[in-house]
């Protein structure tokens, strides 16, 4: 509802049966059930992996006043917790969640990079290590998780973040 959040990243979805379907179930109870293939497993985020999500707003000065101005009503949007925590916690973990990220600070482009690591972490690294983490538990064979955050000469975040200092 607001600049396009929820971020909306596609995964693996419950095919319809058929002779050739093979994810029957939510991805999430095939692992946990342990009836996973016992093959190496590899999967990987990168340190800005927040930086898609929020590219729609954080150049945008008039949004992020908005963001700033109206946070506990926008994060539950931003951050995805809209249906799946009660509405009577939603300001309470609006606010605790940026006093962890941003501190007291105002929400502006110079937010840029902790407003990335805080949609980051709650749209990819949490759910991610969380998945190799239980596929290292329900497979045999050796699970591989890595953090990838070399910062190229170029790059996209160039249009939108301040400098290249601490990334």
């Amino acid at each position: 509802p607001w600049h396009h959040m929820p971020f909306v990243s596609f995964g693996p979805v419950v095919e319809v049966p058929t002779n050739h379907s093979f994810i029957d179930r939510p991805p999430i109870d095939i692992i946990i059930s342990g009836d996973v293939a016992s093959v190496p497993w590899l999967t990987s985020i990168s340190s800005e992996e927040g930086l898609d999500p929020v590219d729609e707003f954080i150049a945008n000065t008039t949004a992020m006043e908005d963001l700033d101005k109206n946070w506990e009503k926008l994060a539950p949007y931003v951050l995805d917790y809209n249906y799946t925590l009660p509405q009577s916690e939603h300001a309470a973990a609006a606010n605790k969640i940026r006093k962890h990220y941003l501190g007291n600070s105002k929400i502006d482009k110079s937010m840029a990079v902790p407003l990335i690591a805080l949609v980051g972490d709650r749209s990819f690294k949490t759910n991610s290590a969380k998945a190799a983490q239980l596929m290292a538990k329900a497979n045999r064979a050796p699970v591989w998780y890595y953090y990838y955050s070399y910062r190229a000469e170029f790059s996209r975040s160039d249009r939108y973040l301040p400098n290249r200092e601490n990334l």
